[in-house]
């Protein structure tokens, strides 16, 4: 939108998609981010992680770790999740009951890979995870524990899908073996995909590069 303008914007109106999006105006950046007609942005987010974005609606790269070193396993603490009994909880299941409707709802971004490699390094997450020492799969058993309260809420919530969010596949494969994707990772989304399944709902699990035998597991 940003790139093209109103033609886009248009053609959107025109025939729109068949998910709950709208479009209704074209996105500009902040004039404070762009000097001298150059356009860098930071941002921190809920979780501690600083963002650093050079080109204007496309995703930055982290810039700071809130994680950086193994002491962090212990004291590190997850952002805090709305009362399911909250007003903002009960707004959203209100909007989403309305767009069931006509829509298939997937909705959240259930990671407990790929956040870890925003709140600390990837390099050092795989060497976490070859080592599999007691302080990283405790924190890895914390942040499973958390995105089962975010599975909780989206169950609340009433969508009809939950999306998973960890890319397991690179272009030529896997980014680690089977044997330590079955020994560290699969427990852990058996918990979660439980949790979804039981619910009735399915699961909307994201991946574009090459999983290999990994995909197998997942089912």
């Amino acid at each position: 939108l940003y790139v093209h303008g109103e033609k886009l914007l248009d053609l959107f109106n025109q025939y729109p998609p068949d998910n709950p999006i709208e479009f209704k105006e074209i996105p500009r950046p902040d004039p404070s981010t762009v000097k001298n007609g150059v356009y860098r942005e930071l941002k921190r987010d809920e979780w501690g992680t600083l963002w650093e974005y050079a080109v204007f609606g496309l995703h930055g790269g982290v810039k700071e770790y809130p994680a950086n070193s193994p002491e962090c396993f212990e004291t590190y603490e997850f952002p805090k999740l709305p009362d399911l009994q909250s007003q903002e909880l009960r707004q959203e299941k209100e909007d989403i009951m309305r767009l069931k409707e006509k829509y298939f709802i997937i909705k959240g971004w259930v990671s407990i890979f790929e956040k870890m490699n925003a709140i600390r390094p990837v390099e050092d997450v795989l060497v976490d995870v070859y080592l599999k020492e007691e302080s990283f799969l405790r924190f890895l058993d914390r942040l499973t524990g958390y995105m089962a309260r975010v599975i909780e809420q989206l169950v609340y919530l009433g969508v009809d899908a939950i999306q998973f969010g960890d890319d397991w596949g690179i272009q030529s494969g896997p980014i680690i073996s089977l044997e330590m994707f079955r020994e560290v990772y699969r427990p852990r989304y058996e918990k979660l995909f439980d949790m979804v399944k039981k619910a009735g709902l399915r699961i909307f699990f994201h991946s574009c590069g090459a999983l290999g035998p990994i995909l197998d597991e997942l089912f």
